[in-house]
């Protein structure tokens, strides 16, 4: 049997060489510190030793600035940092999705109410619009779309409504408020989604 060369990898080797040298890169990207001497020291270990630099271990290696101190913390704490904040933004992502049927639902009710009280050409080309867009996306993608597009949908709505008698204005606030549902209406994964929370209402 041949022996090995010195200095020659295995194949398990290089694998969790190239593991934790990736870990390393991804993670100084994202702002963490490790020693120069352990990366130094990496292609000299052992397969084994290797494999014993979990993610966990070498975080408690690594330094990075806190985001809530401003201070440098070990790599654990600004791990538990960022997981912190990532739940928080995924709470608040989560709320601000259930909450859109909601205001989905008011700002469709405020136009409505608008087209209502005006007997005006305005205020039937705003009921057409709505009726069209229906027609083309369903109320549910159409009432996200004006959830999230808030008081600009409100804003064109208003101009085509109250300014009937300036062809010019009512034809650009047509083409704005269509273009704000059309840039907010949701895929249709999407739209599934918002409509088992509209359904739930």
């Amino acid at each position: 049997m041949a022996k090995r060369r010195k200095g020659t990898q295995t194949p398990k080797k290089r694998q969790q060489l190239s593991r934790v040298r990736r870990l390393i890169s991804r993670a100084e990207k994202r702002g963490y510190r490790f020693p120069e001497e352990l990366k130094k020291e990496l292609a000299g270990m052992s397969t084994q030793r290797l494999k014993g630099l979990t993610p966990k271990k070498l975080y408690k290696m690594a330094t990075a600035i806190s985001e809530e101190t401003g201070k440098v913390v070990s790599g654990s704490t600004r791990r538990k940092e960022a997981r912190k904040a990532a739940a928080k933004k995924a709470a608040e992502t989560r709320r601000f999705k259930r909450d859109l049927p909601h205001q989905g639902e008011i700002i469709w009710t405020k136009i409505n109410n608008l087209i209502d009280s005006y007997n005006t050409a305005g205020a039937q080309y705003m009921r057409d619009l709505l009726a069209q867009e229906v027609r083309k996306f369903g109320k549910k993608a159409v009432l996200q779309a004006l959830a999230e597009s808030g008081e600009e949908a409100i804003s064109a709505a208003e101009t085509i409504i109250y300014y009937q008698d300036t062809a010019n204005t009512i034809s650009r606030a047509f083409r704005n408020l269509g273009e704000l549902i059309r840039s907010y209406a949701p895929n249709e994964s999407e739209s599934r989604e918002m409509g088992k929370a509209i359904d739930a209402l």
